[in-house]
């Protein structure tokens, strides 16, 4: 949801694509915003192994495309990353002064981008967004799991940093009124592994025996190579994003709130 007191022009893909460098550099002369958030993406992460070219286009090389094709305008460049641009295998959060080491054709379309802006424009701020949690998908899933056979099985039993997607709006929308450029981190300010975040949910939506659940990771040593949290350095940053986020918190009240329109 864009603050009230700014003008905002949302933007679909389908309407406008960034990877339409003559349209989208047209639209840019034309509107000229002092603003431009960047959320377009090849996002499916599976799909981009066995096609990596199409997360290449858009992912990176549209942006490059586009710094290469304008001429005077100075607007913000919003540029949305990932906590992927990292490998996973550092013991603690990583900082974003860390080096990038993508393990995934997602994660180094998403690093490849933001080595082009910050090589190629000054106005920038990259944001990079940690796991994000939304209803019903998540909650609802996690739910039938345990009505059904009280088990559920998840790949990998990693650390990260969730967030809601209201917090991690709210979050972004500070960040991007901050005058900086800079790669800023927004999240959480603290982590867990994906076992105590749906421990945690459970916890949450039910007040009966938890100790019926089976909760299993098909690889239960990955905890020592998928650590996916990052430091929030938002409020080092800038002292006027004010968010001190904690991950339990956040996802209390989220289910709090959406509990009724859970499809149970």
């Amino acid at each position: 949801t864009c603050p009230e007191h700014l003008d905002c022009h949302p933007i679909t893909s389908n309407t406008l694509s960034i990877t339409n460098t003559t349209d989208f550099v047209s639209f840019v002369d034309n509107k000229k915003p002092e603003i431009i958030i960047n959320c377009e993406e090849y996002r499916n992460i599976t799909e981009a192994e066995f096609w990596p070219q199409a997360a290449y286009d858009t992912n990176a090389i549209a942006i490059k495309n586009y710094f290469d094709s304008i001429k005077n305008n100075t607007a913000k460049f919003i540029q949305i990353s990932t906590s992927m641009v990292f490998n996973g295998e550092k013991k603690e959060p990583y900082l974003d002064t860390d080096e990038c080491k993508p393990n995934s054709v997602y994660g180094d379309s998403k690093h490849l981008a933001e080595t082009f802006i910050s090589n190629m424009y000054n106005n920038y701020l990259i944001i990079r967004i940690p796991p994000i949690y939304f209803t019903p998908h998540l909650l609802s899933g996690i739910h039938q799991c345990y009505i059904k056979n009280k088990k559920l099985h998840f790949l990998q039993n990693g650390i990260i940093s969730p967030i809601s997607m209201p917090s991690l709006t709210k979050m972004i929308w500070e960040a991007i009124l901050q005058n900086v450029s800079a790669i800023m981190h927004v999240g959480p300010i603290d982590h867990c592994s994906i076992e105590e975040f749906i421990k945690y949910i459970l916890e949450n939506l039910y007040n009966d025996n938890m100790e019926e659940f089976t909760l299993k990771s098909y690889e239960s040593d990955s905890i020592d190579s998928a650590h996916h949290a990052m430091m929030c350095n938002a409020l080092a940053l800038s002292n006027t994003v004010k968010s001190q986020l904690t991950w339990k918190n956040d996802l209390k009240e989220y289910i709090s709130i959406n509990r009724k329109n859970l499809y149970f």
